[in-house]
Parts: structure tokens; sequence; C-alpha cells
């Protein structure tokens, strides 16, 4: 877990040279044995912002070269559409 957050910061600079990049956090699963432990949520001006850095074959090369060198993730890259703007979990 440790590494991969370390991993996770490297690419999130990498993400952040690219123009219509918002922001990105990392979100823990509530849930402990959930497919899905650690996701990342980045935020885009825009979806055009998105493809067009996806498209950017610099940032894709430095981003596959990153990925490269994480052992043992499985990554899952989409642009997903917002659900709601706040959620708050009640105890």
């Amino acid at each position: 877990m440790d590494q991969f957050i370390a991993d996770w910061q490297r690419r999130s600079k990498i993400m952040g040279q690219e123009a219509g990049f918002i922001s990105a956090d990392l979100e823990k699963s509530l849930l402990k044995d959930h497919q899905y432990q650690i996701i990342n949520v980045a935020h885009w001006q825009s979806y055009d912002a998105w493809v067009a850095a996806n498209n950017n074959p610099d940032y894709a090369k430095k981003l596959a070269s990153d990925l490269g060198g994480t052992a043992n993730v499985v990554v899952h890259r989409g642009f997903f559409r917002p659900v709601a703007s706040y959620t708050h979990l009640y105890d």
C-alpha cells in the first residue's frame, strides 16, 4: 500500500503537467474486501482536456514508463461523469 501511494504521488505530478488538469485525490475503500482498495479520482476541466492529455504522446510515454515500474497493480483508466458533488457517510 505504501509503495502504491508513493507511485501514485509520482504519477499525479506527471498528470499535473497537462493542460486542463485540476487536481487528484487518492481515496481508500471503506470495505476491506472490496476489489478496489484505492481509487485515484482525477479532476479535469473537461472531457476534451482529458482526451487531449491522453492523446499527447509525451504524456502517454511518461505515464507508461512510470506504470511499468509499479508491481502488482491493475490500472483501469477511463473518464467517469460525477453522479454527486458531495457524499457524507454517516457512522
